[in-house]
């Protein structure tokens, strides 16, 4: 995790304010998320304040139930 973080080819997203305001306009519009799926919703929150509308992910069913973002599963990994 940390040779993500030091990377510099990398783009670092932060939550703010907006993002929490963000997730609860979202939560009011899904009332589908449970206490399991805030982090997700949290994370779709912050995405969307930053300008970011997809996201790679192996899970993908976690993600693609939000609108705003495109959910992409990357190859696996070569063996």
């Amino acid at each position: 995790m940390a040779k993500y973080v030091r990377a510099d080819h990398i783009q670092k997203i932060y939550p703010d304010s907006t993002a929490l305001e963000r997730t609860l306009q979202l939560l009011k519009r899904s009332p589908h998320v449970t206490r399991q799926d805030i982090s997700d919703l949290f994370l779709v929150a912050t995405m969307l304040v930053n300008g970011i509308t997809h996201i790679y992910i192996y899970n993908q069913e976690h993600f693609s139930r939000f609108e705003g973002i495109e959910v992409f599963t990357p190859e696996p990994p070569a063996q």
